[in-house]
Order: C-alpha cells, then structure tokens, then sequence
C-alpha cells in the first residue's frame, strides 16, 4: 500500500518527519527551516489529538486517504501499462 513509501521506519506510525515529507515543500530550504524549527511544547506529554478541532482533524484524515488511494490508483496505472 501507499502508506509503507511515506513510514520512514517500517514501524507503521508516520512520523512528524515522514508527515513532513508528505505535505512539506518541495523546495530543500523551505523544508530545512520547517525541519529546524523547534516546537514550543517540547517535552510536554500531551494529547495531540486534543489540540485540533474535530473538523480540522476529518479533513486531516480525508486528505490522507486521498493522498494514499491516489498512491494506490498510480501504482495500479503503472502495472497496467507494463
């Protein structure tokens, strides 16, 4: 499935850095300083689920099956033309 190119650790968690990949730019500076920023919570244990609106996190979820179902649908082209 689409999702294992995104696991950066097979570990079947995405990561913030494999997020990042995923929806980051595209241009290496850009992701550089996106990357370099330090989070203001660092070292808190918290919810993250709790810092989003529950809307924010459906449309969240809706963009990344549309992301991975698009992965699915090209890798399905691709065998089809081989």
């Amino acid at each position: 499935m689409g999702f294992r190119k995104y696991d950066s650790d097979s570990d079947d968690l995405l990561k913030y850095e494999d997020i990042i990949k995923m929806f980051g730019p595209r241009d290496k500076r850009y992701c550089d300083v996106l990357t370099a920023r330090k989070p203001f919570n660092d070292g808190l244990c918290f919810m993250r689920a709790k810092c989003f609106l529950p809307d924010t996190l459906t449309d969240f979820s809706r963009l990344l099956l549309l992301i991975l179902n698009t992965e699915a649908r090209i890798n399905s082209l691709k065998k089809s033309l081989l």
